[in-house]
């Protein structure tokens, strides 16, 4: 068996949360963070972002658009919203898209996705289970499973010395 454990890297403490839980759970060499550049983000994000895969000692895999946000809704000609989320769409659900298909094309039989959604989220959690089934993948929303918080999850990395993000 080839497997994959991608996890949706964002830069928050709960896909920094995920991502740990992760790494307890699967073999270090199985597992990717994945993190999709929207060339917006805060640069304490960065820096958090950056911390929290030292102290993993895990690298970050890229998969980005190459455009920003503004660069997205000039070429859509609209701005985005919750009611019009293409950005959200194009600069990330399309990107592990193509990540998740060149890992498929690699070789890789079993994929297994890791998403940092707490129980209070959902119809994002819906959404995902539906798309995971759509495209035979395996999700995972590891922090509901464990019942933790987003709050949780902050004072988990406070506690391993982590300043948090000020986003």
């Amino acid at each position: 068996m080839n497997r994959k454990v991608v996890v949706g890297f964002s830069g928050g403490v709960t896909s920094a949360e995920a991502a740990y839980l992760a790494l307890l759970e699967y073999p270090r060499e199985e597992v990717v963070l994945l993190w999709h550049d929207t060339k917006d983000e805060d640069e304490d994000t960065l820096r958090f972002l950056r911390e929290t895969a030292e102290y993993l000692q895990m690298p970050i895999v890229e998969r980005s658009d190459g455009r920003s946000v503004e660069e997205l809704e000039l070429d859509e000609g609209a701005l985005a919203n919750n009611r019009m989320a293409f950005c959200s769409r194009i600069l990330k659900a399309e990107q592990f898209d193509n990540y998740r298909k060149e890992l498929f094309r690699s070789g890789v039989t079993e994929l297994i996705k890791i998403v940092g959604f707490t129980g209070g989220e959902w119809k994002r959690i819906q959404r995902q289970t539906m798309i995971a089934r759509r495209d035979d993948f395996t999700i995972r929303f590891i922090l509901k499973e464990k019942g933790l918080t987003k709050q949780q999850c902050a004072d988990n990395w406070i506690a391993r010395g982590i300043k948090l993000p000020r986003m």
